[in-house]
Formats: C-alpha cells, structure tokens, sequence
C-alpha cells in the first residue's frame, strides 16, 4: 500500500501553524513564588472582612471578593515560531469596599534576574515592589503611572520615582503590635499639583496579616481592628 507523498513546501506552513498555538513551545519554564515571600499575603484563617477604623473613630469594611492562585503565561518567538513559555505562579486576594474603592494585593513569582513581585492596590494608590532588586519599580495613582524600565541586568530609572519602601522591625497601633512591616509611603503627588485630601499617602502591611494601617493627605489614619463594636 503507498502513501502520498508530501511536498516540504506544504509541510513546513503546518508546522508554523503548530508551533504558534499559545499551548505549544519548543521550551516551557515553570517559576514559583519563594515560601518567605509568600508570608506577605494574609493567611487563609483570617477573617473575610478587614475593619479599619480612624482616628475619629468611624469603621470602614473591606469584604473579600475574589482569591486567584494559577499561572501567568508568557511566550517569546522568531519567525513565527514559540520558542520559549514561561508559566508564573500568581496569588492574589481581592477585597472591595463601599467606600471609595477597595483593596488588592498579589504576588508574581519572577524569572531570572527578577524576583517576585508585590503589588498593592488601595483606594487608587498603588505599588510594585522587587524582592529581589530590593526595588519598587512602579507606582500608581489614578491615570498618573511611574515605572522603571525592565532590562537584561535589572532596572533602569527612565524617570525618578519619589515614593519609597522601607521595612520596620515592629509597628504599634491602638490594638496589637504587629512584627515585620513593610511601609510603603507615596511621595510621586506633589509633582502634579494633583492634592486631593482623600489620597492614600501611607501603606503598611504586617507580614502574615497584610493591611493593618494606612494614611491619607489630610492627616486621617485607619488601623486594623478586630471588633466593629
């Protein structure tokens, strides 16, 4: 019995067209977040609602909305042809509020020579934080966007970022003293003429508990509270 002969003329466009389906590479990467930065993210036996009162104090609710554990999936290519897909670990918690927006945070696992990525969105603020750069390489707020540009080394300042992170041993509020807090302080406003009292100004989160204090422009705190009476 005799087959039919295939031209490589023909051939060769069906294996492009094989080769460019997003679900095959001739090389796949898998990249997992470390245990250590994981601790950043609130535990799982925390309640589903975050109380933050001010320092008037009146009680705010944030409600957890969405939780994600999967893999963000990336994919390089010559002439048409994957030839390499990265699939990195992404956690991330959710939390929305009645009150002037909400509050996210998640974890990226990186790949090589970046590490994993923190990012923190509250009420419109937001921040991107390389644990292994010891970078915070993106702030947020509204439409205004300030960035480093991602090289083959590391990063490069293409515009000065004002805002900064610092980590403190322990933080004190009016409830409990938390260990291992990472302070996020948005400074990029000025610049902008842009002063809206309701600005979140200062973050800071506990490792294990996630938020616990954040600041605005005009002087109000919230703190983490465990009772809404």
């Amino acid at each position: 019995m005799s087959f039919p002969k295939i031209s490589l003329f023909l051939l060769f466009p069906l294996l492009l067209l094989a080769a460019c389906n997003e679900n095959h590479a001739i090389k796949k990467e898998y990249f997992y977040l470390e245990e250590d930065h994981l601790t950043w993210l609130p535990a799982d036996t925390l309640p589903e609602v975050l109380l933050m009162r001010d320092n008037h104090g009146i009680t705010y609710s944030f409600f957890r909305k969405e939780e994600r554990h999967d893999f963000n999936k990336s994919w390089t290519s010559f002439l048409g042809i994957n030839t390499r897909m990265s699939f990195n670990e992404y956690r991330s918690l959710g939390y929305g509020s009645s009150f002037n927006g909400g509050f996210d945070i998640s974890l990226t696992a990186g790949f090589p020579p970046y590490g994993d990525e923190l990012y923190v969105f509250l009420n419109g603020t937001a921040f991107a934080w390389d644990f292994n750069f010891k970078t915070l390489h993106r702030v947020e707020y509204g439409d205004l966007y300030f960035s480093k540009l991602m090289a083959d080394d590391g990063y490069e300042e293409t515009e000065k970022i004002l805002s900064t992170v610092e980590f403190l041993d322990t933080l004190r509020t009016s409830e409990r003293l938390y260990h291992d807090i990472l302070h996020f302080s948005f400074r990029d406003l000025p610049r902008n003429g842009q002063t809206h009292p309701f600005s979140v100004v200062d973050i800071y989160l506990a490792r294990h508990w996630g938020l616990v204090r954040y600041d605005l422009l005009n002087g109000i705190r919230y703190e983490r509270v465990y009772d809404a009476s």
